[in-house]
């Protein structure tokens, strides 16, 4: 018997090959490389949510640009949104 994933549809064996490709380092991706680590990026997003800290400010800390810090806490947001929405029922 096939072991599926519900939430894709694919198998479970394509579905572990995918997440294998998702946490390579060494993968090819479209568009410029990152400017920060994801843990520097995550912590980034807490200091904009918990303190409250202006885009320039956060761009002088980690020694980006403003358009980068949009775009990082831009992308965190629509993530944390992505993957915590189920945890609040409305």
């Amino acid at each position: 018997m096939e072991q599926t994933n519900y939430m894709t549809g694919k198998a479970a064996k394509d579905l572990d090959d995918v997440k294998k490709l998702y946490h390579q380092n060494v993968i090819m991706k479209p568009g410029p490389k990152r400017t920060l680590r994801p843990c520097d990026e995550f912590l980034l997003v807490c200091m904009r949510l918990r303190l409250g800290l202006l885009q320039d400010h956060l761009a002088d800390i980690f020694h980006v640009s403003k358009t980068t810090i949009s775009r990082v806490i831009n992308t965190w947001v629509n993530f944390l949104y992505d993957h915590a929405k189920s945890l609040i029922p409305w």
